[in-house]
């Protein structure tokens, strides 16, 4: 695995000295400004973006992507529903 960006000149893969391999990248976002308004774009944006990723011809060949965002989003909304429920009716009492 490497750590990138990573620019090599296409015809040095091609010579007999540089072997090609397969490269995977590991994307890593920092989410501590996200408020709870802005989860429904969030994870619109986390749906679309493997697939407008895969059709870039820039990355070359048979690109994919993958995200487990939108699924943690929905845990956590349900989790920040549930507490906001438990406040409510502990103050209700």
């Amino acid at each position: 695995m490497t750590y990138g960006p990573l620019l090599v000149d296409p015809a040095a893969l091609t010579r007999s000295r540089v072997s090609a391999d397969g490269t995977q990248w590991l994307a890593t976002a920092d989410f501590r400004t996200v408020t709870t308004e802005r989860v429904g774009a969030l994870r619109e944006a986390a749906r679309k973006g493997p697939a407008a990723l895969a059709k870039k011809s820039a990355l070359g060949g048979n690109p994919s992507a993958a995200t487990a965002l939108p699924d943690v989003l929905d845990r956590a909304e349900r989790a920040l529903l549930v507490s906001r429920s438990t406040l409510l009716s502990v103050a209700s009492s």
